[in-house]
């Protein structure tokens, strides 16, 4: 049974009385052995999948600045039209980051062989397009 001690909850340092250690994602508890700990997770949360996911999200946004800046710079006269070539690329490594990350968590959207074969052509067709859009200005 394990005792649970506020002064460890609060400080996040182990405390003698109880045996349990806090970390934002995980509690550990002691297994019975000293010196080794059992991680318990918390509301089912693994620290893989919130890594993930704060990496997904992170992501998406820079993506869509990546994604949607060089067309409106382009609708808007700024530069060149061709620059919208810099915004395909953007969506097509979004893409390629979407899928990947989908399969990381364990839910792919597409099968693993297809994800690993398309994305060294998406890569290409990235690159090709970055270079393409980057050369108009």
């Amino acid at each position: 049974m394990i005792q649970y001690s506020l002064e460890c909850i609060i400080l996040r340092k182990p405390s003698i009385l109880s045996g349990l250690y806090l970390d934002p994602t995980l509690i550990f508890a002691e297994s019975g052995q000293p010196g080794k700990l059992q991680p318990f997770t918390l509301v089912g949360y693994d620290r893989s999948n919130i890594a993930t996911i704060v990496l997904a999200v992170v992501h998406g946004i820079a993506g869509m600045i990546i994604f949607l800046l060089p067309i409106i710079l382009s609708i808007q006269g700024s530069v060149p039209a061709g620059y919208t070539l810099v915004g395909i690329g953007g969506a097509l490594i979004g893409a390629g980051g979407l899928l990947l990350a989908f399969l990381r968590m364990g839910k792919p959207i597409l099968s693993r062989k297809i994800i690993l074969t398309i994305l060294p052509v998406l890569l290409f067709l990235m690159t090709a397009a970055f270079v393409g859009g980057f050369s108009m200005i």
